[in-house]
């Protein structure tokens, strides 16, 4: 199973204050989105940080985008920034961490990996995390058949 999970600010839209499509990247990611195949998407970004904003996602921003990059977000892979942070206090035993901390301590990379290693660690599985930020590589997990973490950055999508 291939799940892609998508940055948006500075991938899919310029700003979450600002929320146009990001035309620039707009073909190449259309294109690319094409050439991966069959797969789940959802969203892995700091832009939706609680249940407020993910209403806001849904309400201005989810149509859109679903729309014009012919995806389908699956509601179970959409991950609140607060549902990340709560998950990091328990994984690391940092009761006390707030959100300043989280994004001091974990930058986008390392946040994706650990999701990775501790949410979708199963056979037949290739996470691909399309974000601005991350560098392009490839991880794989030796002792779990076929797992596997792409991450692409979306700038150097050609």
């Amino acid at each position: 199973m291939k799940i892609i999970l998508f940055d948006l600010e500075e991938t899919l839209i310029e700003d979450w204050n600002v929320p146009t499509l990001l035309c620039e990247q707009f073909p190449k990611i259309k294109e690319w989105i094409a050439k991966e195949g069959e797969f789940q998407s959802g969203i892995f970004s700091w832009a939706i940080w609680d249940q407020k904003d993910l209403t806001s996602f849904n309400k201005e921003l989810r149509g859109r985008i679903e729309e014009s990059h012919n995806i389908h977000f699956n509601d179970n892979l959409i991950f609140l920034r607060d549902d990340i942070l709560k998950s990091f206090r328990e994984w690391f035993h940092m009761p006390f961490m707030d959100s300043d901390d989280f994004m001091a301590f974990f930058k986008k990379r390392q946040a994706i990996e650990e999701l990775w290693l501790r949410h979708f660690n199963q056979p037949d599985t290739e996470l691909v995390f399309l974000d601005d930020t991350v560098p392009n590589m490839v991880c794989v997990i030796s002792d779990v058949k076929n797992n596997i973490l792409r991450l692409v950055n979306s700038k150097d999508i050609r």
